[in-house]
């Protein structure tokens, strides 16, 4: 332990505080001018989405459709009254649904057409995900790359990518090729003294060596128990011991048979994603889009707490006992909220 801790200490973090400058002001990153699309070129794309945008979700039956809940319609509705201009969204157990292994499928056609109508009208969209653009070489899938080559190409450049939970940001031209803006990484040091205290945690918990797939990624460590495995909390806790004990301030989040930590949140990697959009965004124009907004440790809470004027819809934290003042938590859960929430919001663009 006091090899790791001696190790830890010499990467210990900076604070990741808010930046004490307005919300619109650019930070220390190239500025991208991603202009709307022509209206012109919406003419050959928008119907062939239209009929994925007015078919109405596929619920089980006998199943109350949650917009019909209390508040849902009001939060709705107000999207349809006052559309966002930039629409920050999770992805995982957000745009898709969970599939047998524990792992996301990929997001439905109908939520496929929603995004692609997002970016068609104009809107930014910010895709912040732990995952990254392309796959950082994990065993098992970890990247969005799949679902952002089903969006066409003509209609990416008003897509940005916030990978790695802050650790990338990922932007793309004219034609719809990905333009790193940057991302941050550990030295081979860091990465075997984190991965040592991740091996250690799990240790301590019981958690058998052949019972972890635990990677070191750019700017991230995800450590991945079997699927419905109960132990993840107890990890994450075992984690944020030895990280403390070893001076290292990360913040371990948990999602799950999922344990990881960043460099960056998801608070700062939104931030910097839209100051390179560029234009002057009021935090009344983002809408944020997620499932984990439960406080202290929800993967997406950061996001909230960085923009505490945005709106913010949940499409999980069913169990969450404290959330920030701005989500709300639809009564509709992961891809089948998701869309309830996109098509609201292109109801009130398109003007249905």
């Amino acid at each position: 332990m006091r090899g790791i801790a001696l190790a830890v200490a010499l990467i210990r973090p900076a604070p990741l505080l808010a930046p004490a400058v307005p919300f619109v002001s650019p930070v220390r990153m190239p500025q991208l001018a991603l202009p709307a699309l022509p209206s012109p070129a919406l003419r050959p794309v928008l119907p062939s989405l239209r009929p994925l945008l007015a078919a109405p979700p596929a619920l089980p039956v006998g199943r109350v459709v949650a917009a019909d809940a209390p508040g849902d319609a009001a939060v709705l509705a107000g999207l349809r009254r006052a559309p966002p201009k930039a629409v920050v969204m999770d992805y995982d157990n957000t745009l898709t649904e969970r599939g047998p292994d524990g792992l996301s499928l990929q997001p439905s056609e109908e939520v496929t057409a929603a995004v692609a109508g997002l970016l068609a009208s104009g809107v930014k969209v910010v895709l912040a995900s732990s995952r990254y653009y392309e796959s950082p070489g994990t065993p098992f899938p970890f990247d969005m790359a799949p679902f952002i080559a089903r969006l066409p190409a003509e209609l990416r450049r008003n897509l940005l990518v916030s990978g790695g939970v802050g650790s990338e940001l990922v932007a793309f031209d004219e034609a719809g090729a990905p333009l790193r803006l940057w991302s941050q990484g550990w030295s081979a040091g860091e990465g075997e003294a984190l991965g040592a205290a991740a091996r250690a945690a799990a240790a301590d918990v019981g958690v058998r060596e052949d019972e972890l797939q635990l990677v070191v990624v750019p700017g991230q460590l995800v450590a991945r128990l079997p699927a419905g495995d109960q132990r993840g909390p107890a990890l994450a806790e075992a984690l944020r011991a030895r990280l403390a004990a070893a001076g290292a301030s990360y913040r371990v989040l948990q999602n799950k048979e999922f344990v990881y930590f960043s460099r960056s949140d998801k608070g700062v990697g939104v931030r910097e994603a839209l100051a390179a959009l560029g234009g002057r965004l009021r935090e009344a124009d983002v809408l944020l889009l997620g499932d984990e907004f439960g406080l202290p440790d929800g993967g997406d809470a950061a996001m909230a707490l960085a923009f505490p004027r945005a709106r913010a819809v949940s499409v999980g934290d069913a169990h969450a006992r404290r959330l920030p003042r701005n989500v709300h938590v639809l009564g509709e859960r992961a891809g089948r909220g998701a869309l309830l929430v996109l098509r609201a919001v292109l109801d009130g663009i398109l003007g249905r």
